[in-house]
């Protein structure tokens, strides 16, 4: 999502907040339906699969000990993450 569509969007959301919330309950406008919940998603490419469009870098990792990075990758899956960048180990 890019900045502009959400400013956007939340500025349109507070004026139309702001409008209806005086009118009484029969004059409300229908509630729009609800997104899903967790990180937007992008197509990749042209496989369709739909990825997070933040990703999780693996290699941070490694200034870690294993059970805090195990929470980590438990907390970003549980938020909706779904794209995890893996890469290997710099040669020393």
């Amino acid at each position: 999502m890019k900045r502009r569509n959400f400013l956007s969007g939340v500025g349109s959301t507070a004026l139309t907040l702001g409008a209806t919330s005086n009118l009484p309950a029969a004059e409300q406008p229908a509630a729009a339906p609800k997104k899903p919940a967790g990180l937007p998603r992008r197509a990749l490419g042209r496989t369709g699969a739909k990825l997070s469009i933040v990703g999780f870098p693996g290699l941070a990792l490694r200034h870690y000990e294993q059970d805090e990075c195990t929470a980590g990758l438990h907390k970003a899956f549980a938020k909706g993450m779904n794209y995890f960048a893996n890469q290997p180990k710099p040669q020393e």
